[in-house]
């Protein structure tokens, strides 16, 4: 997996721009990137479609951020929420296959993964991927 990351960049200075993302992470509110971060969170807060949340369980960038979207997110309220074990940051690299299926049973089901069965909650869900959304922590 290594060689498809390093793939497009021919040496290591090409990677400059990459290794600059870390800090480009806002660690106050003062920081100018906090405005766009407390916007999100307030559309977030606004968003009423079934919201299926998933976090890896070793992830010590996000770790916690599932409970904060649970309690935050109105279409998460009354799902049950999945953690991938063994995962991390990298989710792609650490529990792929394991995203995917999540990701597909998703798509593919009036009930996905998570919702409680025999609620009223498949009601609310559409038939169709763009009406489903499903947060997975850890990096893209």
């Amino acid at each position: 997996m290594a060689a498809g990351y390093d793939a497009p960049f021919p040496d290591d200075s090409s990677k400059a721009g990459a290794r600059v993302f870390p800090g480009l992470v806002p660690t106050t509110s003062e920081d100018p990137a906090s405005a766009a971060n407390r916007a999100a969170r307030e559309t977030l807060a606004r968003f009423d479609k079934p919201f299926l949340e998933a976090f890896p369980d070793n992830d010590p960038i996000t770790g916690g951020g599932d409970r904060v979207f649970h309690e935050l997110v109105p279409g998460a309220q009354g799902l049950d929420h999945v953690i991938l074990a063994g995962g991390g940051h990298f989710l792609q690299e650490d529990v792929g296959s394991a995203r995917a299926r999540l990701h597909h049973r998703a798509a593919a089901a009036r009930n996905p993964p998570g919702l409680p069965r025999g609620s009223d909650q498949p009601n609310r869900l559409a038939s169709s991927v763009r009406d489903l959304t499903v947060c997975v922590g850890g990096a893209k």
